[in-house]
């Protein structure tokens, strides 16, 4: 079963939104729980590498077609979007 079957440009702006939907509170659990400390470019190179992970864990149980690299690289995209996202809200708790 493939959920991403043609990469359109519509459906990556789709998919790679939905991906940091996941990515984001993934890594703010994370930084919560057990990376108390993580702060500046490191929040980002997390949210790339759980990004990854779910990218690739997509090509593993079929739902992203293209090969596990590809799929790593897709999700790893997303990732970079979510620490974007992340850094705005961040930026939002900051000034209330």
């Amino acid at each position: 079963m493939e959920l991403v079957q043609a990469l359109t440009a519509e459906s990556f702006a789709t998919y790679s939104a939905l991906g940091a939907a996941l990515i984001i509170p993934t890594v703010e659990i994370l930084r919560a729980h057990l990376l108390k400390n993580l702060q500046g470019v490191l929040v980002v190179a997390l949210s790339v590498a759980v990004g990854a992970a779910y990218g690739a864990l997509g090509s593993l149980v079929g739902f992203l077609d293209g090969g596990l690299a590809a799929a790593a690289g897709f999700g790893a995209w997303a990732g970079v979007l979510a620490s974007g996202a992340n850094k705005y809200v961040d930026g939002l708790a900051k000034k209330s």
